[in-house]
């Protein structure tokens, strides 16, 4: 077996990881709400312990393993030795899923967690303004969001969005032997498309939305790992 192969299993394995921490944490019927991730912040008290412990446990472990799959996919970009700096900057943002979006996920369920011990209610949802909003929700929610989940939350996502344009360019500018549709095959079209998710309340669209991320890596390493044996099959046919 080669290190690719092995690479993308072991990725694979992690997204599916994921997924299942995602989707205890999120596929639940919230509370109604204009939007879904006001229903979830509301519905967090109604989330068993058990789910956010075993949330935060497995997919603390299943997203660093998407380091491995997003390196099977560099390592098929790279093969053509035609773009060093798109490849340096992919690597880079397989390295910030891998260690601060696990970090991300463990403070997103302690999060969880703390809505559950201090509980949200609609009349704290409603305001003037955001001031007015924070003003009412309880101080050690804002506080913990405010600094400690959002700065290292800007970082990751900071170097998930090159890293993703990176791949994207590499592959449209026919700089790798994949043919340039596969650019498709992104991590931020599971971004774009969950922009038309229905806004209805169930646990299949609250557990999609909660794993956004996670299916995009499934989509990438499937992807692109079946179109590049599809083209080396033929080409070598």
């Amino acid at each position: 077996m080669n290190r690719t192969k092995l690479y993308w299993i072991l990725g694979f394995v992690g997204v599916l990881l994921s997924m299942t921490g995602d989707l205890l944490l999120g596929a639940h019927v919230h509370p109604d709400a204009p939007d879904a991730y006001t229903r979830l912040m509301l519905g967090c008290s109604q989330v068993p312990h058990l789910f956010i412990a075993l949330g935060l446990f497995v997919g603390a472990i299943g997203i660093p393993m998407q380091y491995f799959g997003y390196e099977s996919v560099l390592s098929i970009v790279r093969s053509t030795g035609r773009c060093a700096t798109l490849c340096r900057l992919i690597h880079w943002g397989n390295v910030a899923i891998a260690f601060w979006g696990a970090s991300v996920h463990i403070l997103c369920s302690l999060l969880m967690l703390m809505m559950k011990l201090f509980p949200i209610t609609p009349e704290m949802l409603v305001g003037g303004n955001m001031t007015d909003i924070l003003g009412s929700l309880p101080p050690t929610l804002v506080d913990f969001t405010l600094y400690y989940l959002m700065p290292i939350t800007a970082v990751m996502l900071l170097f998930y969005y090159v890293m993703a344009v990176a791949l994207f360019l590499a592959i449209v500018l026919g700089k790798t032997p994949l043919p340039r549709w596969a650019c498709l095959f992104n991590p931020m079209l599971v971004e774009v498309l969950m922009n038309f998710m229905p806004n209805v309340n169930n646990a299949i669209v609250n557990g999609l939305l909660m794993s956004n991320m996670a299916l995009g890596g499934l989509i990438t390493f499937t992807g692109v790992l079946l179109t590049y044996r599809f083209v080396s099959r033929n080409s070598n046919s």
